[in-house]
């Protein structure tokens, strides 16, 4: 597949790999701390992944009925930002080191746009990633100005300190709030197929591998 001269990656459901019993255990605990909604665990990958530009505190309530949104995230937080706890249930993809590797030796710029914020993100990625080959890396959640997902605003600043318009960049997410930012942003969108969720929206572009990447 013909790649551009840059790549955006996110992370989560991209990059790393996390079991989804982690996110269900968080989410359990968490309702029974506060006391404050209804566990739904078929509703828990919905919640992980993202739906149609649909905000996560939202999600909270209308399919877990959460009261207190706010309570829930100072509760929630401290559970996902634990990695040693965390880690257990996380792994780098199998097809991540190589590629990444060759995509730089080819040329391409390549940079990360997360949600969670810089004490979640900064552990996983100095764990299960080649740090070195990304710049910048964005933690959306705690950069001043910034928004999560689909907010376009990671991306463009993303691809201007990559010395990169929108046109010469592309995103590569598994999500459907991914591939919502990206067009919000302008940008093409490649969406991996991890086999592990749907998306909402058909993309225009997937992948089943990033060495599908390579020219």
């Amino acid at each position: 597949m013909k790649v551009k001269k840059g790549i955006i990656f996110d992370v989560d459901g991209t990059l790393i790999r996390t079991d989804i019993a982690f996110v269900e255990e968080t989410i359990k605990d968490t309702l029974i701390e506060t006391g404050d909604g209804v566990y739904n665990k078929e509703k828990v990958p919905y919640f992980w992944w993202g739906g149609n530009g649909i905000d996560r505190g939202d999600i909270l309530k209308q399919e877990f009925h959460v009261a207190d949104t706010e309570k829930f995230w100072k509760v929630w937080n401290p559970h996902v930002w634990n990695f040693d706890y965390a880690k257990k249930f996380k792994s780098a993809y199998e097809d991540v080191a190589e590629s990444i590797r060759l995509l730089s030796l080819e040329g391409i710029s390549l940079g990360i746009v997360t949600d969670p914020p810089r004490a979640v993100a900064d552990p996983q990625i100095d764990f299960f990633l080649p740090r070195r080959y990304f710049n910048p890396i964005l933690t959306l959640s705690d950069t001043p100005g910034l928004k999560p997902k689909p907010d376009p605003q990671g991306l463009l600043l993303c691809a201007k300190q990559m010395g990169l318009s929108p046109d010469e960049v592309d995103y590569l997410g598994d999500a459907t709030n991914d591939l919502l930012a990206a067009k919000n942003a302008s940008m093409d969108f490649i969406r991996i197929n991890r086999g592990e969720h749907r998306i909402y929206i058909p993309p225009e572009r997937e992948i089943n591998s990033l060495y599908e990447l390579l020219k």
